[in-house]
């Protein structure tokens, strides 16, 4: 991990020995890390490169290496006390505590201030994270693609996260002196809608989105259905409607390669192993209809959903 996030915030080019000082270790060992560093990187498609005279870089979208950040965090957060803290990660994700301040007052009273839009406590940190991450690569020159805006215009800015996000990224620019351009908003976009809780379909913005997961969840519990034999439960109306509110949010995670981190993990600990047995065929049908690689935590996400139905 130290690697990956070295690799991901550094602003040019790192060599061989240098990681062999920093990580005190052989070329050997570096080299054989390195190959599951690419195959850790290929998930948000980005390459490793080694360059002549050089050394290694990473390639890619701007807004993939920024997902792949927000997704090191947890391990940083237990590397940083120790020798394997990488300070240009921790450059790229942390500020002064007086300017976090700031942004969870700007983030918490706006989110407050409408009833239909929830977000657990976690949620709301991950938000402050990633503004705090957005503003730093502003500052250090790098910027959304704007292929990424064009790719994901259409999806997100009929969502209410787009509303909210826009309201959000004022103040925030207003208080930090910084410019946010559409490319910048649509991101924010994505990572706000991917670590929401939507409570209700009836929301406008939600509806069109609404669709794709009550789809997805009939696919979903019939194949469960078909597998288990479980009497009743494609039928179930109730069940059907609050999966098709997570995968809302949970599509978005998966198409984005965001991992949520926050779930419990007591599930199969506390008796719920039906629970996570329907997880895994639920993300099962996800995979094979999105054609995507999924998270471990999204298993115990769903499995969450289907303890408490």
């Amino acid at each position: 991990h130290y690697m990956i996030q070295r690799l991901i915030t550094s602003e040019g080019s790192i060599k061989i020995a240098d990681f062999m000082d920093e990580l005190y270790v052989s070329s050997y060992t570096v080299n054989k890390n390195l190959k599951i560093v690419r195959e850790v990187l290929s998930v948000y498609h980005l390459r490793v490169i080694k360059e002549s005279n050089k050394g290694i870089i990473v390639k890619g979208y701007e807004q993939n290496k920024r997902i792949c950040i927000l997704n090191e965090c947890p391990y940083f957060d237990m590397m940083k006390k120790s020798i394997y803290c990488c300070e240009s990660f921790r450059n790229s994700i942390e500020t002064e505590e007086t300017a976090k301040f700031v942004l969870r007052e700007i983030v918490q009273r706006i989110l407050y201030e409408d009833g239909h839009y929830t977000m657990p406590v976690k949620g709301i940190e991950k938000i402050i994270t990633a503004l705090i991450l957005v503003i730093n690569r502003i500052q250090q020159g790098c910027h959304v693609d704007y292929r990424f805006f064009l790719h994901n215009k259409i999806e997100i800015k009929g969502t209410y996260s787009y509303s909210v996000v826009g309201r959000i990224l004022k103040e925030v620019g207003e208080a930090f002196q910084i410019t946010f351009n559409e490319e910048e908003r649509a991101f924010m976009s994505v990572i706000q809608l991917g670590f929401r809780d939507i409570m209700s379909y009836e929301e406008v913005f939600v509806k069109d989105y609404f669709e794709e997961g009550y789809s997805m969840a009939e696919d979903i519990l019939n194949h469960i259905t078909e597998v288990l034999d479980i009497v009743g439960l494609a039928r179930n109306k109730n069940l059907r409607e609050r999966m098709a509110l997570h995968l809302i949010s949970g599509l978005t995670r998966i198409r984005n390669n965001l991992i949520i981190d926050y779930i419990p993990f007591y599930l199969t600990h506390n008796g719920s192993f039906l629970a996570t047995e329907l997880a895994v065929l639920a993300t099962g049908v996800i995979k094979e209809k999105l054609d995507c690689t999924i998270n471990s935590n999204e298993i115990d996400y769903l499995a969450f959903h289907f303890d408490n139905a």
